[in-house]
């Protein structure tokens, strides 16, 4: 008899722990979690990746970025021209869950999971750098093909 009221009692108190955390964690909070998982590929391959100012790897890379960052993506390799964005989000269907309920809803405005990354797989295409080719001494690959065009057309004037 003892026993059964002990049970009840420690049961009574975790059933009122659970509800009362729950007030505070709305159902996109618990249920999808505060971080999305996007893979990043980019042509040329092994390109940096950084999150704001923070290098978080080279492509190929997965990485889970945090849904109430509004951070810009650089993706960024040497001889080619970096690319710079900011991850697309849309709402979290998740949210959804918690119907009527004000707590739930102001939690996971809170934690910013009302919103989530729209993209699970984003591709950079990064472009080169042109640049002149160095020659002799000041002398670049633009700067000979004009002379040599000027070098035929005197020789054509002078026949």
């Amino acid at each position: 008899m003892v026993l059964k009221k002990i049970i009840k009692t420690k049961v009574k108190k975790t059933i009122t722990l659970a509800s009362f955390c729950s007030l505070f964690t709305g159902c996109a909070t618990m249920i999808g979690g505060s971080k999305d998982k996007i893979e990043l590929t980019s042509y040329p391959l092994d390109a940096q990746v950084y999150l704001g100012d923070t290098y978080i790897g080279q492509t190929p890379l997965q990485y889970n970025f945090e849904r109430n960052s509004n951070e810009s993506v650089t993706v960024k390799k040497e001889g080619y021209k970096p690319v710079d964005f900011k991850l697309e989000k849309e709402f979290n269907t998740l949210a959804t869950l918690n119907l009527i309920n004000v707590f739930f809803w102001s939690a996971d405005a809170m934690m910013g999971n009302l919103r989530k990354y729209s993209q699970e797989k984003i591709h950079v295409t990064l472009t080169k750098i042109k640049q002149n080719i160095p020659l002799l001494g000041h002398q670049t690959l633009k700067d000979s093909t004009k002379l040599n065009k000027r070098r035929l057309a005197s020789k054509n004037e002078s026949l």
